[in-house]
């Protein structure tokens, strides 16, 4: 079957980002370091934009709504500590598009932590949290720092992407929870038991329930963050949902900050307990 196209439907720009020619650039601990600058800027906006958030929520909207969790001086420091690696490493391998303070807050980190409430109240207590085609970390890594209690594997395929974010993760101090594989994810699932795949940017909702369909035993929830086009795709999809093994999604809804667009999350549930 045709590896999935990214998925245009996203909220935010989608680069392309490609690997470098030539040979490893993996860096190692040592060769990364954090801005103090750039992470106090991304710590300002992602403090402000979830303020922001905070005040203008409706009152009494409801469970299906994506909103920002509540997060702490230290999460603040340690999230803006790793949009100021991942920006570092991104000097070493093209990791993403997105480098300035706000693109990082909103688009990177705040984007991410949309989810973590589905998946707090979804998730059993120490479930762990797959991050399919994770590419510069995300979601997995801001995840990751705002859901302590769940290990979080970011698996993907690209090699150099898969070594570098290891390396962000022991940067990090999260090698005891956060793991990087090397592997596409619909194979790598195949043999494992996880309790959430998170998606982000991997390709249509038919293309992604197709790769993981026959992996149903091996998952409780697959949520797909989509952008406003996520509505589409599942009427575009009709009955090839339930052929495919699944029921209707539960659906979710968010702005991003800083009118950075829609965030749309679908939960589907696997078959495992």
């Amino acid at each position: 079957m045709a590896r999935p196209h990214p998925d245009r439907s996203q909220p935010g720009p989608h680069d392309g980002t490609e690997e470098r020619p030539g040979p490893p650039a993996v860096p190692t601990v040592d060769q990364l370091s954090a801005d103090p600058a750039l992470a106090g800027d991304v710590r300002r906006l992602i403090e402000r934009f979830a303020a922001e958030a905070a005040a203008t929520t409706p009152a009494g909207s409801g469970e299906n709504l994506l909103t920002i969790p509540a997060l702490d001086d230290d999460t603040l420091d340690e999230l803006s500590r790793f949009a100021a690696l991942l920006v570092d490493a991104n000097r070493h391998l093209n990791l993403t598009g997105i480098t300035d303070p706000e693109g990082l807050a909103v688009r990177h980190i705040l984007d991410s932590l949309l989810v973590a409430d589905v998946i707090a109240r979804e998730a059993e207590p120490g479930g762990t949290i797959m991050d399919f085609g994770s590419g510069c970390g995300v979601p997995g890594i801001p995840l990751a720092l705002v859901l302590p209690d769940h290990p979080v594997v970011l698996v993907e395929s690209r090699q150099r992407k898969s070594a570098t974010l290891g390396v962000l993760a022991e940067a990090m101090g999260l090698s005891d929870r956060v793991t990087s594989v090397r592997a596409r994810g619909e194979k790598w699932v195949a043999d494992q038991v996880v309790d959430t795949i998170v998606t982000r940017a991997v390709g249509s909702v038919v293309d992604q329930l197709d790769l993981l369909s026959r992996k149903r035993s091996s998952f409780r929830n697959l949520i797909m963050m989509k952008g406003p086009g996520g509505d589409e795709e599942i009427t575009a999809a009709g009955r090839r949902v339930d052929k495919l093994g699944f029921s209707p999604p539960a659906r979710y809804s968010g702005a991003l900050p800083g009118q950075a667009g829609v965030r749309i999350a679908l939960v589907f549930r696997g078959a495992r307990p």
